[in-house]
């Protein structure tokens, strides 16, 4: 689905590939990813209960797909400007300042 509104922040890079996005990952975003892959490990134990090694070693790469995506979408939007970028920003050489106002939902 397309964006509506122009974006909030600089972009840094109009269409960005995989690779990009995926070099665009800061210490964060590596930690949320293996804290969710945590999570859902031990979620998975303790509510597996007659199968507790099966309901760990299910939900731990559930947990990785969720959190890998999740840093994915919000690095994307780093990139293209609909998210606050001031390292991005920092490391293109780039001004940071916010282009528009925030409407109601925006971060």
């Amino acid at each position: 689905m397309p964006f509506v509104n122009s974006p909030r922040f600089p972009t840094i890079n109009a269409a960005p590939s995989f690779g990009a996005v995926v070099a665009n990952y800061s210490f964060f975003d590596c930690t949320y990813v293996l804290a969710t892959t945590a999570f859902c490990a031990v979620s998975g134990f303790i509510a597996g209960k007659p199968l507790r090694r099966q309901g760990m070693t299910f939900m731990a790469p559930v947990g990785l797909v969720v959190g890998f995506f999740s840093a994915y979408r919000i690095s994307e939007y780093k990139l293209l400007g609909y998210w606050p970028n001031a390292r991005e920003c920092a490391s293109a050489d780039i001004e940071f300042k916010e282009l528009r106002k925030g409407r109601f939902f925006e971060p």
